[in-house]
């Protein structure tokens, strides 16, 4: 942000001199037109810092770091769901196999049946082991990930109230500077109105001093 020097009004010495008024009423005109381009300036910082405010309302980023913890957050609780589903199937499974290994072992000729039984009961729990693992991981992996969505929610919300304090404060500076210069230029401009009466009446003494001494 470009910085602004304070509006100052140096109180105007109004001469009786025609030439010194013409030069001040021309510092005051060119004053004056500087200050309107100074307004121009402020309030064209001010609008940036407006449109600045209203993008951290609605940070975009901010939005698609919630979509995306809502997305992961959905996949969590599906996985956990799944996890669960299975691991009731998987229970029922081991019973079901558990209550044919007794029947096969009340009756000898099914031994060679029973062992068969136990190796392919030893591969399925191999097999759910591993599934066990596999959706233990990948819900760690989630949750890793949900924790570090939040996290970054948590920092963006924290520098998102530093900028804000920030520009608020940059806009105060500017509504005050914004207030001398107007204070500065209605009073440069009242000095102006004053400065065109006296050199009318500057100019109007003048003819009539000549005219007085035309009529000598």
């Amino acid at each position: 942000m470009q910085p602004f020097t304070s509006a100052t009004t140096q109180p105007i010495e109004i001469s009786s001199n025609e030439g010194e008024s013409v030069a001040t009423l021309e510092q005051l005109e060119s004053d004056i037109s500087n200050g309107y381009r100074t307004l121009e300036t402020i309030e064209f910082y001010l609008q940036q810092l407006f449109q600045e405010k209203q993008e951290l309302e609605h940070e975009e980023a901010l939005v698609r770091l919630f979509d995306l913890k809502e997305e992961i957050h959905s996949q969590l609780v599906h996985r956990k769901k799944e996890q669960l589903t299975k691991e009731m199937a998987w229970t029922e499974e081991q019973e079901s196999v558990y209550d044919l290994q007794r029947n096969l072992v009340d009756d000898d000729k099914n031994a060679e049946h029973l062992r068969e039984m136990e190796k392919i009961l030893a591969e399925r729990e191999e097999e759910i082991r591993r599934l066990r693992q596999s959706t233990s991981d990948e819900i760690c992996t989630l949750e890793e990930k949900l924790k570090n969505v939040e996290r970054r929610i948590s920092e963006f919300k924290e520098n998102r109230i530093s900028k804000l304090e920030e520009l608020l404060s940059q806009e105060s500076i500017l509504q005050l500077k914004k207030k001398d210069h107007i204070e500065d230029l209605k009073q440069k401009i009242d000095a102006s109105k004053v400065l065109e009466i006296k050199l009318i009446q500057l100019k109007a003494r003048e003819r009539l001093s000549r005219l007085d001494r035309l009529t000598l």
